[in-house]
């Protein structure tokens, strides 16, 4: 039996140490307990990681859209403009990231994610391109203009500046063809006069088996000088 413990159950009090030894000696442990408590709470709160927010955050992509229905019922941006005036060109800087391969090069044409920046404009004189009936590809891209309310103004197609075609020989000497994807790359749009977007919306063809869906791949604010 402990030297100190009673045959009723009782502890004595140990020699020595008076209550107030004794209080303060459990207050020591609940202070050790509560210690704990705060830095396993640390822990778990260092291990939750927050969203960025503010301008790390990119615009939502744009919903997908049936092609034909844009072709068909929208106007092409060349046709908003005159035989010849001026224009805005529209340099996007188009950073993708995705299943990345050497030299920065990807073999995929999809993409994880997608980030798009007005980086240069400037007033050219523009000649527009009249398209009787466009027809799409998967290596075309289709940029949408939107004004301030929402209304749709018209439309661009204009091929994947990001595609690159390569053919290297086998042990035999037989060409193949390779396709890869740079993971950055420059969109030029041009801006007829007579248009007043506020928005520039890109989109990707994916084709479902019967005909041409756009995929939304992202958006870059736009505004006059």
């Amino acid at each position: 039996m402990s030297p100190f413990r009673r045959s009723d159950g009782a502890i004595d009090a140990i020699p020595g140490h008076s209550a107030q030894t004794r209080v303060a000696g459990r207050a020591l442990c609940s202070f050790r307990a509560a210690r704990i408590v705060v830095m396993a709470s640390a822990v778990l709160a260092a291990a939750i990681v927050v969203p960025a927010t503010g301008d790390q955050v990119s615009p939502a992509a744009p919903p997908q859209r049936m092609a034909s229905t844009v072709l068909k019922d929208m106007p092409a941006l060349s046709a908003l403009a005159p035989d010849a005036g001026p224009a805005t060109e529209v340099i996007i800087r188009w950073t993708v990231s995705g299943p990345a391969t050497v030299s920065s090069l990807m073999a995929a044409r999809d993409v994880t994610s997608s980030r798009f920046d007005l980086v240069q404009r400037r007033t050219v004189s523009f000649s527009p391109v009249r398209e009787r009936d466009p027809q799409l590809s998967p290596d075309d891209l289709v940029v949408i203009a939107v004004d301030a309310q929402g209304r749709e103004l018209g439309w661009q197609r204009l091929k994947d500046p990001r595609l690159i075609r390569s053919e290297q020989p086998d042990d035999s000497g037989m060409l193949h063809g390779q396709v890869f994807y740079r993971a950055e790359a420059d969109l030029i749009v041009w801006i007829p006069d007579r248009a007043a977007p506020a928005e520039l919306r890109i989109y990707a063809p994916d084709w479902n088996g019967q005909e041409y869906v756009l995929r939304g791949l992202g958006s870059v604010p736009f505004s006059r000088p």
